[in-house]
């Protein structure tokens, strides 16, 4: 597994010649931020997971569990900063 942020991700690499899929992670910590932005940026991702959470552990964090369940070794897992 590769790990990119949205913004080192290079969405002009072909579908085609990556083996894998992209998988992308969003969060947002307080139900007044939106995750717009972030979806955006994840909007190359072929699979997109995304919470609205505000604990520090992984634990707190279903989607981004499912995500890492989810994601294989030759897949791309972009997360935003």
């Amino acid at each position: 597994m590769t790990t990119a942020t949205a913004a080192e991700f290079k969405p002009e690499a072909k579908k085609e010649d990556v083996m894998g899929m992209r998988v992308g992670y969003a969060r947002v910590s307080s139900s007044g931020q939106k995750l717009d932005l972030q979806l955006d940026r994840l909007a190359d991702c072929d699979r997109i997971y995304h919470e609205k959470a505000s604990a520090a552990s992984a634990k707190g964090r279903p989607e981004l569990q499912k995500a890492l369940d989810f994601v294989r070794d030759e897949d791309v897992f972009v997360l935003n900063p």
